[in-house]
């Protein structure tokens, strides 16, 4: 049933961003979204985004900033967090520069 899928997904993601909004310079959630989200073309329904969405907007506000300044100085980790974080807008439907 496509109704009790998108929920299931939709809750999965959304616990997903609210461990990620804890914790989120850590890679380990920002990945497991990032990987979630990548199979949402896959499904034959959409999936509500909104709360994963506004979760993301808060972290691209307050913590991009400081993670892109950390990948110039060529943090090895914060480049690959900045690059995931960017991938996974790209899939929820949000900006990312």
């Amino acid at each position: 049933d496509a109704a009790f899928l998108e929920i299931a997904i939709r809750k999965r993601m959304e616990q997903t961003a609210e461990d990620f909004q804890l914790l989120p310079t850590e890679m380990a959630a920002l990945q497991q979204l990032d990987t979630i989200a990548g199979l949402l073309p896959d499904f034959p329904f959409d999936v509500n985004l909104r709360t994963v969405q506004n979760i993301y907007y808060h972290i691209f506000k307050q913590i991009l900033p400081q993670m892109k300044k950390k990948a110039n100085h060529h943090e090895i980790k914060a480049e690959e967090w900045v690059d995931i974080f960017r991938a996974l807008g790209a899939k929820i439907g949000m900006k990312t520069e």
